[in-house]
């Protein structure tokens, strides 16, 4: 098909509050919390089924769970079954990397609606450790490599610890003030994430022994957790959008991959983000939010102070150590909470970015004009 010259729209970004480990979605499985999402969404903005063209889903964990994930989605959502639906595995950027696959199909002219995301059961992750919780090349945790960026950097533990705790008060603040009500779709009685403590203290997370290494500092407490949730959005072709009548949100922009050294994977940002920059000639003083996953705060501190950003911009309703880390979800879920944040304070330009287990990063641009 000949290439559109046009500009790829967000007309629906939802997603599942976060769950704790073996909590409240231990008993659901994650093609059944994926289709509830996906359901109310799809009602809410009055999109016709039968106009999605291909589904497109992240996750990592995908042992055992039959064929296809993103096909049992599809159909348990009652998609019709005449449209093509896959399923992408770039670990921490599975959702990102789909909603990239997203953009360039709609840019090519292969498809005007694409459902696209990410879903995460880690419930199940004791079963199937090595199936994506370890480093391929070292056999390592993904701890292990915080550690490495804390000896390169020479960190110290109050510095993680604090940055955790400020995390943490964002997200507290961020759901007293009801700053996810717009994005958060209720599932199965659950309306709010549950991973944030509401207790944590810098005498809390001072206790904390490391979890990784004998004589190390990165803990449980600054490091993001195990979790379960689901992040879906429909893009859809610009013209098309306007055409239909739906309510552009956003638009995306731009998204870029990287790779590094997998011992530092946390480091993903630093060149995803210099490279989104300067392939779309901008300053990274003209960004005016950042979405920037914290897997731990070793390597999320290293990132913004790298890139010289302004920590105000930065996830400023809290970050993965607050709020969860579903895996193949969190791609999706940061760059959901990066739009509706950008539409609340009516700015223009906003980042997502995330490291990637095995020494890759992404980076995705978000226009508002």
């Amino acid at each position: 098909m000949s290439k559109i010259n046009n500009k790829v729209a967000v007309v629906a970004a939802k997603r599942s509050p976060i769950g704790v480990f073996k909590k409240t979605y231990k008993d659901v499985d994650l093609v059944s919390l994926s289709s509830e999402l996906i359901d109310k969404m799809l009602k809410e903005i009055k999109l016709d089924k039968d106009l999605i063209d291909e589904v497109i889903v992240g996750t990592v964990l995908q042992g055992g769970r039959g064929q296809n994930i993103a096909r049992q989605i599809e159909i348990n959502a009652k998609i019709s079954n005449e449209k093509p639906a896959y399923t992408v595995d770039m670990v921490c950027g599975s959702s990102m990397k789909a909603i990239n696959l997203a953009k360039n199909s709609i840019l090519v002219g292969e498809s005007k609606v694409i459902l696209v995301g990410g879903v995460e059961f880690m419930s199940d992750a004791n079963f199937m450790y090595e199936d994506g919780l370890f480093c391929s090349f070292s056999n390592a945790s993904m701890g292990i490599t915080a550690e490495n960026i804390v000896e390169k950097y020479k960190l110290k533990r109050s510095e993680l610890d604090k940055f955790s705790l400020n995390s943490t008060k964002k997200a507290i603040e961020a759901q007293e003030k009801e700053r996810f009500k717009d994005e958060i779709v209720e599932i199965f009685g659950v309306s709010k994430d549950e991973f944030v403590r509401l207790d944590q203290s810098i005498e809390k997370l001072g206790k904390l022994k490391p979890v990784f290494k004998e004589d190390g500092i990165v803990t449980a407490g600054n490091s993001t957790g195990l979790n379960d949730g689901a992040s879906f959005l429909v893009l859809m072709e610009e013209s098309y959008a306007k055409k239909m009548g739906f309510e552009i949100l956003a638009y995306i922009d731009d998204v870029v991959s990287v790779g590094l050294d997998p011992n530092y994977m946390g480091l993903g940002p630093i060149y995803a983000i210099d490279k989104l920059i300067k392939k779309n000639n901008i300053d990274i003083s003209s960004i005016d939010l950042f979405e920037i996953n914290e897997a731990f705060a070793a390597q999320a501190l290293v990132c913004i102070n790298e890139l010289d950003i302004d920590e105000k911009k930065v996830n400023v309703n809290g970050g993965a150590i607050a709020l969860g880390h579903p895996l193949g979800a969190t791609g999706a879920r940061i760059v959901t909470t990066l739009i509706y944040e950008m539409r609340r304070r009516k700015v223009n330009k906003g980042i997502a970015s995330l490291c990637i287990g095995g020494g890759q990063g992404m980076a995705l641009l978000v226009g508002r004009d």
